[in-house]
């Protein structure tokens, strides 16, 4: 399982210190029409962005449904991400 792609999208909608790990991606939703806070946006390629006021990360969720490649991808919240400790499952 090595092999296989992983990436992690963690939903940020404000400005906010994330986690800055190896296959954590930030991931700005609802970014169509706000401020460019420097991530990855959930307004570009196909994308349902103009409906985060009622679809809240699942803006985020459908982007990486629609344009990310990896194998195994995963989404949480800023303030609450997942981390793994040894024995991770990669080992």
């Amino acid at each position: 399982m090595s092999d296989k792609k992983i990436e992690i999208y963690i939903a940020v909608h404000k400005k906010a210190n994330v986690l800055r790990r190896e296959g954590y991606i930030p991931l700005h939703v609802g970014a169509e029409g706000k401020e460019d806070l420097g991530f990855v946006k959930d307004n570009t390629g196909d994308n349902i962005s103009c409906k985060n006021p009622n679809y809240c990360e699942l803006t985020g969720l459908y982007w990486i449904w629609k344009n990310c490649n990896a194998d195994i991808v995963g989404l949480v919240h800023y303030r609450s991400c997942l981390l793994y400790t040894s024995p991770s499952p990669r080992d």
